[in-house]
């Protein structure tokens, strides 16, 4: 099974700390963003599974069944 974004942002702080390396804002900055990225990738395919074997036709007609889970992650997860 795939790591969460969580889970794999505490393995790199981890390694680099065992290591005996202190990360640089920069580096924490970029783990950051790649754990943010991540866990777009694990929710947009959680929400094509679930719309998948969950929703089934009763998802057509809703508003959502339009969008890309892209979109809705947009919409849902991104503040302004």
């Amino acid at each position: 099974m795939e790591k969460t974004s969580v889970e794999w942002l505490v393995d790199q702080m981890k390694q680099r700390e065992s290591q005996g390396l202190t990360l640089s804002m920069y580096e924490l900055e970029m783990f950051a963003e790649q754990a943010n990225k991540m866990f777009e990738k694990q929710m947009c395919e959680f929400t094509n599974n679930y719309v998948l074997t969950q929703c089934g036709a009763s998802f057509e007609g809703n508003v959502f069944a339009e969008m890309s889970t892209e979109e809705y992650y947009e919409l849902t997860f991104k503040t302004k």
